[in-house]
């Protein structure tokens, strides 16, 4: 497992600024945010933090 991934699993972390060729794990990463929003977890539990240009 990346530490990328397990940063973003535990919700300490959003995916962000993923570029060309640069996305041979993304759809690990969005499934591991995806898991940790749904689960309130970390950075997801603060309501308004996380916003499409970073954090709050």
């Amino acid at each position: 497992m990346l530490l990328q991934e397990t940063l973003v699993r535990e919700g300490l972390a959003r995916v962000a600024y993923v570029k060309e060729p640069n996305t041979k794990y993304l759809l690990e990463l969005e499934e591991a945010q995806e898991k940790a929003k749904n689960e309130s977890l970390g950075i997801w539990s603060i309501p308004g933090y996380v916003t499409e240009r970073g954090f709050k």
